[in-house]
């Protein structure tokens, strides 16, 4: 349960606590990836305030790690550490509990407000299977992977040891196709585009996955724009 499998189908990845634990799937041994998570500062924890938090608590599932991807090869894990440690509490009343009692139900969690300055921060890292390391992908200022795919990557280059991501800006001022090289992580803003009117959208329905996908082993890539007016691919170099 809550195991995140590798593409090879040798081995996965789950959380232990606050922490991510590598599953060799024919032997069952397990291999620590950290040891410097803590109590809302863990790898792959859902954030309090997304919506499955409570269906979650409530039903006692586990889930894979949050954000978390393999490349296709299976050598590199991508996965985000939620930091939670400074954000208020906040009480949500379960009006009507689904176990059946009368009485209201009160989940805390931990969820910050407009105008709050402690705010729930995600760092990314790439860990190589192979080497054993890991590196803090080195997002530029302001920019976020998009969730809609769970974890913003939209494509892979094994050769050159790349993975691409969309990024958004606070509030969708704008998207960025960013590459990020595994080793060091680096991160190059490969396309960048502000947003035409009030915010940027990598698809023609909100919340749908983007209309960006990387083609050619990090080659040329499709990239989605309504900065006409009209929404269209684009094909980029």
């Amino acid at each position: 349960a809550g195991l995140l499998l590798s593409p090879t189908g040798t081995h996965g990845a789950r959380s232990d606590g606050d922490n991510l634990v590598l599953v060799d799937l024919a032997s069952g041994r397990e291999h620590r990836l950290t040891d410097d998570g803590a109590a809302y500062f863990s790898y792959g924890k859902f954030p309090d305030s997304g919506l499955q938090y409570i269906p979650l608590k409530k039903s006692g599932a586990v889930l894979p790690p949050f954000g978390a991807a393999f490349s296709p090869d299976g050598r590199y894990l991508i996965c985000p550490r939620i930091d939670e440690r400074h954000v208020g509490m906040e009480p949500f009343v379960e009006q009507v509990p689904t176990d059946g009692t009368m009485r209201p139900v009160v989940h805390q969690l931990r969820r910050a407000f407009n105008g709050d300055k402690a705010q729930m921060e995600m760092d990314w890292f790439a860990f190589d299977i192979t080497l054993g390391t890991r590196v803090r992908i080195n997002l530029p200022l302001g920019v976020a992977p998009s969730m809609m795919l769970g974890n913003g990557i939209v494509g892979w280059s094994l050769q050159r040891g790349q993975v691409f991501m969309l990024g958004l800006a606070h509030a969708s001022a704008s998207g960025s196709l960013l590459r990020v090289d595994l080793q060091t992580g680096t991160v190059t803003t490969v396309i960048h585009e502000p947003a035409p009117v009030s915010r940027y959208e990598s698809n023609t329905l909100l919340y749908n996955v983007p209309n960006v996908l990387v083609l050619g082993d990090g080659a040329e890539a499709i990239w989605y724009s309504d900065r006409s007016g009209w929404g269209h691919l684009y094909r980029h170099d």
